[in-house]
């Protein structure tokens, strides 16, 4: 499967103004908790710049979309570093790295717990 790095031969990268729009939308995640999948809409939300800028609309745009849906819940305050290394994972993911959703969602999964409980 082809990317938007391979389409174009050049990497995909994410501009500060991506992040600094992620940051702004990070202090939505709240509003829209709900209680089958918690802040699931919040980061999704949240992620939407970064996922606009690293895949072009179809399959993967989707996916990333839909991977980002999954149940989610943590203390609001401690989200930076989980949204941080989600976004570089899909930015590797982009540009052909060697990693596939699952892995994403693991290590969103993984941060997930150990920063509710530190906030």
């Amino acid at each position: 499967m082809q990317t938007p790095a391979d389409l174009n031969n050049k990497q995909v990268k994410l501009t500060k103004g991506d992040i600094r729009n992620m940051y702004i939308r990070s202090w939505f995640l709240l509003g829209s908790f709900n209680f089958e999948r918690a802040q699931n809409m919040g980061y999704c939300f949240t992620m939407i710049p970064a996922i606009k800028r690293l895949y072009k609309p179809g399959k993967e745009r989707n996916e990333a979309l839909v991977r980002h849906m999954e149940w989610f819940n943590t203390h609001p305050w401690l989200t930076a570093p989980i949204f941080g290394v989600t976004a570089a994972m899909e930015e590797e993911k982009a540009n052909g790295g060697n990693i596939d959703g699952t892995a994403i969602a693991a290590m969103k999964i993984g941060l997930m717990g150990p920063l509710a409980g530190v906030g």
